[in-house]
């Protein structure tokens, strides 16, 4: 075997990247993510309302300018056979700091789960969560989700089929 020593103006090749984990949430703390998304919208709309004089009457624009501002919902969910993928860019922020909430009808990806909303507005960090409804039930359990190059990526099984419907049995008449 012949070995020829590198040459010296040739760089080392870099390790590809490693995906990192993300936090997931199932069940009843997944409910508890979604509670918290709708308590950091609240709040914001009511900030909105007391900046804009407090006129009443607005209270659905307020809540509807607020979700806009923090929940982003225009997620691309792909089917590839029996899963579901869905990637969400996440512009710097460490998968240690993202939570992703996954129940059998839809997932909510927190971004920065140690920010408060005050510190969102003030870093301009919008928006901090994503929200998307899965295109049918998924088995929260099979759920897999990491960070690989500013990317989230989301991947679920679909839920086992209903079983299928059997032939219906004849039905006696018992009336003769």
């Amino acid at each position: 075997m012949d070995s020829k020593p590198a040459h010296p103006d040739t760089k080392p090749i870099a390790a590809p990247a490693k995906p990192e984990p993300i936090q997931l949430l199932r069940g009843d703390s997944a409910g508890l993510l979604g509670r918290k998304m709708e308590s950091i919208v609240r709040d914001y709309a009511y900030r909105i309302y007391q900046n804009n004089s407090e006129t009443h009457g607005r209270d659905l624009g307020h809540w509807v300018e607020a979700e806009a501002k923090l929940v982003g919902t225009e997620l691309e969910v792909r089917e590839s056979g029996p899963w579901f993928h869905c990637n969400c860019p996440v512009r710097g922020i460490p998968a240690r700091q993202i939570q992703v909430g996954i129940d059998p009808t839809k997932f909510i990806i927190h971004l920065s789960a140690d920010i408060s909303s005050n510190a969102a507005r003030s870093e301009g960090a919008y928006p901090i969560f994503y929200c998307a409804k899965w295109p049918e039930k998924v088995d929260p359990s099979t759920a897999a989700a990491y960070v690989l190059d500013a990317n989230i990526t989301i991947e679920v099984k679909k839920a086992d089929p209903p079983e299928p419907n059997l032939p219906a049995k004849p039905v006696s008449n018992p009336i003769r």
